[in-house]
């Protein structure tokens, strides 16, 4: 179970990242060659005067004149979107049934009284002898009553689980 769910998370944490490739990184513009000593320096181009951090897109012009805003929320949903996928199928698989599990147990545990068969968690097998608030007397063999705490009940003999 644990392998199956391991797979999905990196399955769709594979997806994630290949839907966004990484952009080129911007080429830097290589400044003019300084002029020999003597001679009147060359005007420069205003194309060549830009760098590459100031050299965008223009953005898009309604019919208005007004120009819009960049889509980049679109981008942020589209990222997010795998990493939420991911913790709700590892919710649903893994979190919930541990947590109905752990529920059923503690009442199982609730519902201990004198007379019932138990498994400990160290495989030792006994009959409830008495009823404490935190711990139980078992009985293990003929005159060897062991106390252990209440958490230490891994089932109740004889039942399904």
């Amino acid at each position: 179970m644990f392998r199956t769910a391991f797979a999905l998370v990196l399955a769709c944490a594979c997806l994630a990242f290949a839907q966004d490739p990484p952009a080129a990184p911007a080429q830097p513009v290589a400044p003019a060659s300084a002029p020999a000593v003597g001679q009147a320096p060359q005007p420069v181009a205003p194309a060549e005067q830009q760098t590459a951090t100031q050299t965008q897109a223009p953005q898009p012009v309604t019919e208005t004149g007004k120009t819009q805003p960049r889509q980049g929320a679109g981008s942020l949903i589209g990222s997010l979107l795998p990493l939420i996928l991911i913790f709700a199928v590892l919710y649903f698989v893994m979190i919930l049934p541990q947590q109905r599990r752990q529920k059923k147990h503690q009442q199982m545990l609730q519902a201990l009284k004198r007379g019932d068969r138990v498994v400990l968690s160290s495989g030792i097998l006994g009959i409830v002898s008495e009823v404490k608030e935190n711990t139980l007397m078992v009985k293990v063999a003929e005159n060897t009553v062991v106390e252990v705490e209440k958490g230490s009940v891994a089932v109740k003999a004889g039942s399904d689980k």
